[in-house]
């Protein structure tokens, strides 16, 4: 019931390992997002959403996690600070926003209930290597479902949109 994630060998089929989530109905595992090497141990690693998590006394408030691709282990978690928001129910590989040589990690909840609205939806930006919020926006009245659609152009080299040298993003909403 709380959900899990389970590495499978392309090969075999076999299980590598399997990672579980430790809070009760958090959807552990709800979005995954690989993620280039953050360890250094030369295996890529994965980003994991739990949307439905209750953090800090925070109902549905969501996490996400950095979890290590060789063995599962958790490398860092970031867990929302919004009730409601569902931190982690979409999660999207931008490129290295914070210049540390990560691609960093956006999660996205267009039917989040934030800041007094009712589906006005939550995007936020996450540093892959530290699961510190670069930065967090929200949709500015009920229904406008900030992040229903994400878009990323497929070479990276063409995500700076405005020539700062940082990867850009572009967020539609219905």
């Amino acid at each position: 019931e709380n959900g899990a994630v389970t590495a499978i060998s392309g090969a075999t089929g076999l299980s590598i390992w399997q990672a579980s989530g430790s809070n009760f109905l958090q959807q552990f595992g709800a979005s995954v997002e690989f993620s280039p090497d953050l360890n250094g141990d030369s295996v890529d690693d994965l980003f994991l959403g739990s949307p439905d998590d209750s953090v800090g006394g925070l109902t549905l408030s969501g996490s996400v996690q950095a979890i290590d691709g060789s063995n599962g282990a958790t490398l860092w978690t970031r867990a929302g600070t919004i009730a409601g928001d569902r931190f982690g129910v979409g999660l999207h590989l931008v490129g290295d926003v914070t210049g540390d040589g990560f691609s960093d990690i956006m999660t996205v909840n267009e039917s989040a209930s934030v800041g007094g609205h009712i589906e006005n939806g939550s995007v936020a930006m996450i540093s892959a290597a530290t699961g510190t919020i670069v930065w967090r926006r929200e949709g500015a009245t009920s229904g406008f479902q900030m992040g229903h659609t994400v878009g990323l152009p497929i070479e990276e080299s063409a995500r700076d949109m405005n020539g700062d040298g940082t990867p850009d993003v572009t967020l539609g909403t219905p």
